[in-house]
């Protein structure tokens, strides 16, 4: 159970990171698949022509070489490097290359030292540049991809380093594949590990856009689909969005817990999915907060589909142990007239939402600029009521209470006054 603002802001920020990291890691898998794609499909002499640019995306390099060994055993010839005033030089293998050669992936701060880089000029590549080691076979050649960054740059993770594990691994099947000198176990060995990283991209996409427990579009989902509705909008054409708060969710929570809480919310997910058309988009975004898009509408079309969502969401639900009967407010904004970002008209049908349950619960409220104006003049008044309780400029004017009959000070009143930086005073009925 959440005990206070505190740790509900930690769990909040501790969701969002792992949300990132999921994103993260479904974008670098995409990249991975398109780069063992494209690199089956190369038919030019230099096989890497093609997947440079997507290698660039996961792992963020500057500099490129693919260093294969040379007949004598003793030395690395550049095959492959970007800029191409690298190639043909050549690197000393030593212990730690011919432990990349052998199939380790590593990763450095900095290489200056290493044996490979004691005769490299330094015009060439600065040794101080992070470096990640990646081994491949190239036509059944041991050779090693380096790829750097900048010299300054942050060095290269973990996620960095298992993705460099798969990718070196795929890629040498593939181009063993490529060259027609792998048997069949080795191709089907391919194609099953090319469809368990298809099958991984596929869950972490999911895991990354939608939420677990309703299975909707997640926060950042729905911004992003709300932002691709706006690019495709032509001129004339308009939407709604709509901003739904559960009313006393907590109390839920904490008389049932949190496991009725679930699958309270759970049947609300799904009374809204009834609510609403095909073409329509239904997410939350917070634990008792949910976001709708009505495509190709205005608000004076849609706004009896959403009368009738509110009204429905009225009705009681069933749950195993009781029968739980609840309200949600409603926050409605249309696009391009009160915004023209995911941004903008969230914040407006935000706004429109809690000036709906300032005046009766379980209602609904269209937004308007007023509303706008209102939030931002108190956003700014109370921002600079913590600035001037901070800086001591609130003050205590005392007035005489007097005895009518006798004339006599009998007491006093306290006022709070505010001296603003002009040196003005206002009085409460001002904030």
């Amino acid at each position: 159970i959440v005990e206070s603002t505190e740790e509900l802001r930690d769990t909040l920020l501790s969701l969002e990171r792992e949300n990132a990291r999921l994103h993260m890691e479904s974008s670098r898998s995409r990249v991975l698949i398109d780069a063992v794609e494209r690199l089956l499909a190369e038919d030019s002499a230099d096989p890497f022509a093609s997947i440079l640019p997507a290698l660039r995306k996961a792992f963020n390099f500057s500099d490129v070489v693919v260093l294969t060994e040379r007949d004598d055993g003793n030395r690395l010839v550049c095959s492959v490097a970007e800029p191409t005033h690298l190639l043909d030089s050549e690197w000393r293998k030593g212990r730690f290359l011919e432990r990349g050669l052998a199939g380790r992936v590593a990763t450095m701060i900095t290489n200056d030292q290493l044996q490979a880089w004691t005769d490299l000029p330094a015009a060439i590549l600065s040794p101080r540049q992070p470096a990640l080691y990646i081994p491949l076979k190239v036509d059944q050649n041991r050779s090693l991809m380096i790829v750097f960054r900048e010299q300054g740059d942050a060095g290269f993770d973990r996620d960095h380093v298992e993705l460099a594990r798969q990718f070196g691994l795929l890629a040498s099947l593939a181009l063993a594949a490529k060259t027609h000198r792998q048997n069949r176990a080795e191709r089907l060995r391919l194609e099953t590990l090319t469809e368990k990283l298809r099958a991984s991209e596929v869950l972490l996409s999911r895991r990354a856009n939608y939420d677990q427990l309703t299975g909707l579009p997640n926060r950042e989902f729905v911004h992003e689909i709300v932002e691709r509705t706006i690019a495709s909008q032509q001129d004339g054409e308009s939407f709604v969005l709509a901003f739904i708060d559960i009313d006393e969710f907590k109390k839920v929570n904490d008389n049932f817990g949190h496991g009725v809480g679930d699958q309270f919310l759970c049947q609300f997910a799904s009374r809204l999915r009834e609510a609403v058309r095909e073409i329509d988009v239904v997410s939350r975004i917070s634990g008792d907060e949910f976001v709708i898009l009505f495509r190709e509408t205005r608000v004076s079309r849609i706004l009896p589909r959403i009368e009738r969502l509110r009204q429905s969401l009225t009705q009681p639900f069933a749950l195993p142990q009781t029968e739980l009967w609840s309200s949600a407010t409603i926050g409605v904004a249309e696009y391009p007239r009160n915004g023209t970002s995911y941004t903008e008209l969230n914040r407006a049908a935000d706004i429109a939402m809690y000036q709906a349950k300032a005046r009766s619960k379980g209602s609904i409220c269209l937004y308007d600029q007023e509303m706008g104006d209102h939030a931002s003049r108190a956003l700014m008044l109370e921002t600079d009521i913590r600035a001037s309780i901070a800086e001591r400029r609130f003050e205590c004017a005392f007035q005489p209470k007097v005895d009518l009959h006798s004339g006599k000070v009998v007491g006093f009143e306290a006022l709070a006054r505010w001296k603003c930086l002009d040196g003005a005073l206002r009085s409460p009925e001002h904030f």
